[in-house]
Formats: structure tokens, C-alpha cells, sequence
């Protein structure tokens, strides 16, 4: 349990709280979590109460891997300060991480409530909900997403995969086509651009995408549907 860890009633000067935050901070930005959590966890000891200490403590075990104890971490983080919106947002990542799908969906619509335009919860639910079959729900909140930030790459390729889980091949074409534009090493964009294409009978248009998302990460199912497009289209894949 994340509090085994912490001895409560340590007495620290205000100063020395100040070092160890500092301390802890710069050393999870220097990927350091194991001296990261040594300062966190004596903070906490004095100062139990700290929400933002529970939340950079609640990080610091996720880069640890210790993604239960983050849970309770993060959880405590949001009794203390249940109005923080990012931290809503930061607990339903962690749970879509752990295959806790709808109970994330809980945390984003939280964090909606509290900041309904707040982009990357509202990426992240959209997200969820088409991984959980519910493509139809995810439109509105990952139209939200784009419209709001038309330079995510995220939020065009998630509300162009709904699309194209829903049967919406013309209409997801540009979402998906955006989203490789912007990030061009997003491989499932590529991947899902060039499976709709492919339906809507555009084979040497798909065969790019298939050949570009192979040059991103090998994947023998993409394979596989670039060697069906076109006769030449298995010596391309091989010659990458």
C-alpha cells in the first residue's frame, strides 16, 4: 500500500518541505523516480494533507510501475482537491492504462463537469468509449476535442477511427488524413487511413498509408492487407 511507505508526524521547517518538493520534482523530471519518491514520501509524512504532493507522488509511482498504489495515491490527491479537473483527467489515464476502461470514462466525465472544454479529457473519453464499442457516444465529445484544438493529432485521428467504426468511411478520410499530417508517426492513423481507403476502392492510396505505418512499426495484420491491395504491393513492403 502506498502509505507503508510514509511515516506521518515528521517534523519538517518549511524550508526543508521546500528542498525535498524541489528536489523531487527535478528528480522526476530527470527520470530519477526512486530518489523522486524519497522526497515525496517524507513530505507527505510532515504534511499529509498536501493534495498537489499526493498527485507529483501519484506520478512518481507510475513511473515505477506501481500503477495500484498511483491509483490510491491520485484517489487521495482528489479527496483533498476533488474541484481539480487535471487530476480527474490524470486518474482516468492511469485507469484506461490498468483495463479499467469504464471506470476511467467516470473520472473524464468528472473532469468534464468541472471544465467542460478541457481538451485532453475530452480526447481521453472519446478515446475510451470507442475502445469500449461505443463509437456513436465518442462523436460529440472528440468533435469538441478538435474543434477546440485543431492541432491535436489526437483528437482527428480518434474522432476519424469512430467514424470509421461506425461505417463513416468518406466522412473519416479527412479527420484521419489530418491527423497523419500532423503527426506523421502516428502509426494507427496511417493504418486506419489506409483500411478506409481500401474500402472506398482506393487501393494505391491505401497502399502508401499501409507502407508508411510498416515503416513505423511492423505489424504482420497490416502486412497482410498491403499484400491483397495490388500485385506489386508485397515487393514494396518487402524492399522497405
Amino acid at each position: 500500500m502506498t502509505q507503508e511507505r510514509i511515516v506521518e508526524g515528521e517534523t519538517l521547517t518549511p524550508e526543508a518541505v521546500e528542498a525535498l518538493v524541489t528536489g523531487g520534482q527535478r528528480a522526476l523530471s530527470a527520470a530519477r523516480p526512486e530518489a523522486a519518491a524519497v522526497c515525496f514520501e517524507r513530505v507527505l509524512g510532515a504534511q499529509p494533507q498536501r493534495a498537489d504532493i499526493w498527485a507529483l507522488y501519484g506520478e512518481t509511482l507510475t513511473a515505477l510501475a506501481r500503477f495500484e498504489d498511483a491509483i490510491q495515491s491520485f484517489c487521495r490527491s482528489l479527496v483533498l482537491q476533488p474541484g481539480n479537473a487535471a487530476g480527474h483527467n490524470n486518474l482516468g489515464t492511469l485507469l484506461v492504462a490498468r483495463w479499467r476502461d469504464e471506470e476511467a470514462v467516470a473520472s473524464f466525465r468528472r473532469a468534464l463537469q468541472l471544465e467542460p472544454d478541457y481538451i485532453p479529457a475530452l480526447i481521453n473519453l472519446g478515446q475510451c468509449q470507442v475502445r469500449l464499442g461505443q463509437p456513436a457516444e465518442a462523436l460529440e465529445p472528440l468533435a469538441r476535442a478538435s474543434n477546440g484544438d485543431p492541432q491535436s493529432a489526437a483528437a482527428a485521428h480518434w474522432l476519424g477511427t469512430a467514424l470509421l467504426c461506425l461505417g463513416e468511411g468518406e466522412q473519416a478520410i479527412p479527420h484521419l488524413q489530418r491527423a497523419t499530417t500532423l503527426d506523421p508517426k502516428l502509426v494507427d492513423a496511417w493504418t486506419n487511413l489506409g483500411t478506409v481507403l481500401a474500402e472506398q476502392n482506393q487501393p494505391e492510396e491505401a497502399e502508401i498509408c499501409f507502407v508508411r505505418s510498416l515503416a513505423l512499426h511492423e505489424d504482420i495484420d497490416v502486412r497482410d492487407r498491403l499484400s491483397k491491395l495490388l500485385p506489386h504491393s508485397a515487393d514494396a513492403a518487402a524492399s522497405m
